[in-house]
């Protein structure tokens, strides 16, 4: 009961006084997005762009730097490389081969050869197909709006319409700084992305 009496039951907190501040940073937030998404776009993973998709995991602490190095020297494309979890946690995005199933597999083999005894286990090795990408990214665009279209109209129905429009307006600034969020830093942009 003692902590309950510490917490003062009119905090001085006037936060009205300093709302253009706070409109400003989350106009700034909200346009930054924009133009970042705009301008670099996202860094979609191979779930919406096809390609070859690693989960490794090394025997010590994986040198990405390294790694990068050799994988550049195979001539396999863009291929990205990044660290996640543990510092042995590898995960390697490699684009889509021209020449179908079998120059996929021939990557995956010239990848574990680079590799060579560094890998302790290979957590999983997927293929996506850049059709398969296509329909993902739709399905995915479709489910965001949807799932922003129940939200949008439960808030709408369940406040009073100042409270409502609020409210959107809130959701939307969220929705659009998080993806603003992924194009700045050019995070991966992948179906656990989109489900998030």
């Amino acid at each position: 009961m003692a902590l309950v009496r510490r917490i003062p039951l009119q905090p001085e907190l006037n936060l009205i006084s300093r709302r253009r501040i706070f409109l400003g940073i989350s106009a700034f937030v909200v346009l930054a997005s924009i133009v970042s998404v705009l301008v670099q776009g996202l860094n979609f993973g191979v779930d919406f762009r096809g390609g070859i998709l690693m989960e490794i995991r090394t025997k010590g602490p994986a040198d990405i730097a390294e790694l990068r190095a050799e994988f550049n020297n195979l001539d396999l494309g863009d291929v990205t490389l990044q660290e996640f979890g543990r510092p042995t946690d590898v995960l390697i995005n490699v684009q889509e081969q021209e020449g179908g199933e079998d120059a996929q597999m021939l990557a995956i083999e010239r990848i574990k050869a680079a590799l060579g005894d560094r890998v302790e286990q290979y957590r999983r090795t997927e293929f996506v197909g850049p059709k398969v990408g296509e329909e993902l990214k739709r399905a995915g665009i479709i489910a965001t709006l949807l799932a922003l279209g129940g939200i949008a109209l439960y808030i709408w129905l369940r406040f009073e319409w100042h409270f409502a429009l609020a409210a959107l307006l809130a959701l939307t600034h969220d929705v659009i700084g998080t993806v603003g969020f992924f194009s700045v830093t050019q995070l991966e942009f992948n179906l656990a992305s989109v489900a998030a």
